[in-house]
């Protein structure tokens, strides 16, 4: 785990990019994911909620954030159970904005994952599409 830490912030410290390594913590059953806690987080993605790194570090997203979006949960079970890398797109209501998010496997239980906003290509295509479907009526 030393080592992992030590290259993340060798590489990802500085990075303009969100990142983030977490570990999935199984539910009662161990049969899917329950939370998703933080290892490791840059500055870029601890800023996604107007926080510092070290103020989220060992913190669990759903004990921050207990109405948070929970549609997350098998995705990062997949990647960190099963080593399915993964792409998906989601709502986040917290920060309200469009996000891609990219989560991939890095050993059992653990998982890296990057936070892209959309929101700034996003609404352009929400009123087009708005558009288009008045002139449709």
């Amino acid at each position: 785990m030393e080592q992992l830490l030590e290259f993340c912030h060798r590489v990802f410290d500085r990075s303009p990019i969100a990142f983030a390594v977490a570990r999935v913590y199984l539910d009662e059953e161990g049969t899917g994911a329950a939370d998703i806690g933080y290892v490791y987080l840059n500055a870029a993605m601890a800023d996604l909620t107007s926080q510092c790194p070290d103020d989220l570090v060992g913190k669990t997203v759903y004990g921050l954030w207990p109405d948070g979006d929970r549609t997350w949960l098998p995705r990062f079970y997949r990647a960190a159970y099963e080593g399915q890398p993964l792409e998906f797109d989601a709502v986040s209501d917290i920060l309200e904005e469009f996000q891609h998010i990219v989560v991939f496997p890095i050993e059992e239980g653990l998982c890296g994952f990057v936070v892209e906003s959309v929101s700034d290509w996003m609404e352009p295509v929400r009123s087009s599409l708005e558009n288009a479907e008045a002139g449709l009526f």
